[in-house]
């Protein structure tokens, strides 16, 4: 069974299967968009703080109370996806439940520049039966913090199969004008979008290039406002937020990956870049360097650094067939190390096993 914050009054329920998810009512169907939107909760609250600390409210409410009716029809695990949901489960801890968590990256940042989070993560991690994580920094920090190695475990995010099979299908000797450069995810401002049309409009005029941006949010009509104030207008195109076969299509027409986010756990996209051939070209941050092993399977340039940005993307247009090799090695890595996301689901089913025995 999945618990899901409802979405605009979506229906009570949806049979999938052996699944059924379980949509929970928190407000009038207008308002219910607090965990949807781009940027999910942390934007919405910081958009319209009020409002949205009173439905974050009646969301707990509403799920804490979807989940005791389920927890007492008797269940064998919680699993809690993110650390807040894992503070919604902790009362079934009491009542003999097991507890596994899976923290991601935002999860982890939180309780590393507050002295709060820090303390209510190691009461989380205490008491739940089982914590994952999604990137080999984040275990070791935990490891690190909360001498927690034995109920750790880190497994990985998959890759749709859609995106492998355009990294298949990719031609590596086919020649373009311009360099066509891709931007996925969404428009807030962790993700840095306004860094990254800045450090475009700072390449030369004599290079070609073009800019398809994909995702939505609140930025989205400050960033086109920007790149017509950076006269840059005609060579960026907003696609608004797509899903992953049309995504994966995007990648079959582009090049290279431009990723500019200030913080990430283990973004989703470079890896399913990667796994599509891409040449990534991405800051150097926590989870990006475990993706990219420091430069060997894509571009790291300095978060912020706009001259060392510029410096590298000039580097790529050119002479983008010199770095053609890291975009094939960052694919096979993808697939040997990365993989399918049946791959995580059976490593998430040996957890659960684990910890059911």
């Amino acid at each position: 069974m999945v618990l899901v914050p409802s979405f605009r009054g979506s229906g009570n329920f949806l049979q999938m299967g052996n699944e059924m998810i379980t949509s929970c009512r928190y407000a009038f169907a207008r308002h219910e968009t607090l965990a949807h939107a781009p940027g999910g909760v942390p934007v919405a609250v910081r958009k319209r703080p009020i409002l949205a600390r009173i439905f974050l409210c009646t969301m707990m409410l509403s799920m804490f109370a979807n989940l005791l009716r389920k927890v007492v029809t008797g269940v064998d695990i919680i699993h809690a996806n993110w650390s807040f949901s894992g503070f919604l489960a902790l009362p079934f801890v009491l009542l003999g439940k097991k507890l596994v968590v899976t923290l991601r990256g935002d999860d982890v940042a939180r309780a590393m520049t507050s002295k709060l989070n820090y303390v209510l993560m190691g009461m989380l991690i205490k008491l739940s039966s089982h914590v994952i994580v999604v990137s080999k920094d984040m275990q070791s920090w935990l490891e690190d913090n909360y001498n927690c190695a034995k109920k750790l475990s880190y497994i990985g995010n998959g890759v749709a199969e859609v995106f492998f099979k355009v990294g298949h299908a990719r031609c590596y000797t086919e020649q373009h004008a311009a360099i066509r450069f891709v931007s996925v995810g969404n428009l807030i401002p962790r993700k840095n979008n306004k860094f990254l049309l800045h450090g475009l409009a700072s390449l030369p005029g004599s290079i070609a290039w073009s800019l398809m941006i994909v995702g939505e949010g609140p930025e989205q009509d400050m960033l086109s406002q920007l790149a017509q104030e950076l006269k840059i207008s005609e060579k960026v195109k907003f696609c608004g937020a797509l899903d992953h076969n049309a995504i994966a299509q995007v990648f079959a027409n582009s090049d290279v990956l431009l990723f500019s986010s200030l913080s990430e756990g283990k973004p989703n996209v470079v890896m399913e870049a990667m796994a599509a051939g891409l040449l990534v070209v991405a800051p150097r941050i926590s989870g990006v360097n475990e993706l990219l092993l420091e430069g060997r399977f894509g571009l790291l340039y300095d978060s912020e650094n706009r001259e060392d940005f510029v410096q590298v993307l000039e580097h790529v247009c050119s002479d983008f067939s010199r770095y053609k090799g890291k975009a094939i090695e960052a694919m096979a890595m993808a697939s040997a190390e990365v993989g399918y996301w049946c791959d995580s689901a059976s490593k998430y089913l040996n957890v659960f096993t684990r910890v059911c025995v």
